[in-house]
């Protein structure tokens, strides 16, 4: 489907939104992109005008906005010492722009959310929640994507930090408890944003965007470790131990897990994809196949 018109895009320069901007410029080279960017370098790309911001200027995005059909909005803090953190950008800054939106008449919100909303979810949970909600509230229609544990991203933290501890050392400590992932690979994450961007009368929905299988820890350790072609002993650390942990590993480079991460980790996630299917003819890769590819085009940080 051709796409055309201006699009605002926030966290330009994440890693979501980076690749984002990368797929929309080589599949639909006549939509044009407004891309605030927290920090550099993102990619040069013709179709992409790159503006150094943040959502707590109400002026400045009323500016931006003109003349916007769809925001796909991916900005968002994943890891902070303070809920307060959490609420200013992910709560606060969400409802600041969904607010600009209604005002310049976006026709469209594209919301990048998380699967770890359940109120037991911690700090980063509840304010991604709150983001939900001011989506909803000020009118523009829109669609939420609930996204599970990305991979493949090339970052240094979440789940590709853990993958890189599997494949560097002999035994993996991991948190105790009712852990479950459902890991999805970057690109098939980003398929569903393009989706819903192709389909204009998807309106005022959510889907969850997960990974065919649901993991738990100790399972995804072994499975990635067949992947890799190594045999690892994983151990099972005590909630209380975690900190420690922590800090060891950061010191050695290899960051596994911040302590405002074990809520979202042990909290009750939706892993239901079938609308996702449906809707947006989402058909996310194997975890080992996507490993397997990860491998391949050496997205996991650090050499293998």
């Amino acid at each position: 489907m051709s796409v055309v018109g201006l699009a605002f895009v926030t966290g330009g320069s994440g890693f979501l939104g980076r690749r984002f901007l990368q797929i929309m410029h080589d599949q639909h080279p006549r939509l044009r992109f407004r891309a605030l960017v927290h920090r550099s370098p993102m990619p040069v790309l013709g179709t992409v005008e790159p503006i150094h911001g943040a959502l707590d200027d109400a002026d400045t995005l009323a500016r931006l906005l003109r003349g916007v059909d769809t925001i796909i909005h991916f900005a968002a803090i994943t890891h902070a010492a303070r809920t307060e953190d959490y609420l200013d950008v992910n709560s606060r800054g969400t409802e600041q722009l969904a607010r600009a939106a209604a005002r310049a008449g976006v026709s469209r919100f594209i919301h990048i959310s998380t699967r770890a909303i359940h109120p037991d979810c911690g700090a980063y949970g509840m304010s991604k929640r709150l983001a939900e909600d001011a989506v909803r509230a000020h009118g523009v229609p829109h669609v939420i994507l609930r996204l599970a544990e990305v991979y493949g991203t090339g970052s240094r933290e979440g789940i590709d930090a853990l993958l890189r501890l599997v494949r560097d050392w002999p035994v993996v400590p991991y948190p105790a408890g009712p852990v479950s992932l459902a890991p999805v690979l970057l690109d098939d994450a980003l398929a569903a944003a393009v989706r819903a961007l192709e389909r204009p009368t998807l309106v005022d929905v959510t889907y969850t965007i997960a990974g065919p299988r649901t993991f738990t820890l100790p399972e995804l350790i072994q499975t990635a470790a067949a992947v890799f072609g190594v045999r690892r002993l994983g151990v099972a650390v005590p909630l209380t131990a975690v900190a420690a942990m922590s800090r060891l590993a950061s010191a050695l480079g290899h960051a596994i897990i911040e302590l405002d991460q074990i809520p979202r980790l042990t909290c009750p996630k939706d892993s239901r994809i079938d609308a996702a299917r449906r809707d947006l003819g989402f058909a996310p890769t194997g975890f080992q196949d996507g490993l397997r590819r990860v491998v391949q085009e050496r997205t996991l940080p650090g050499e293998f």
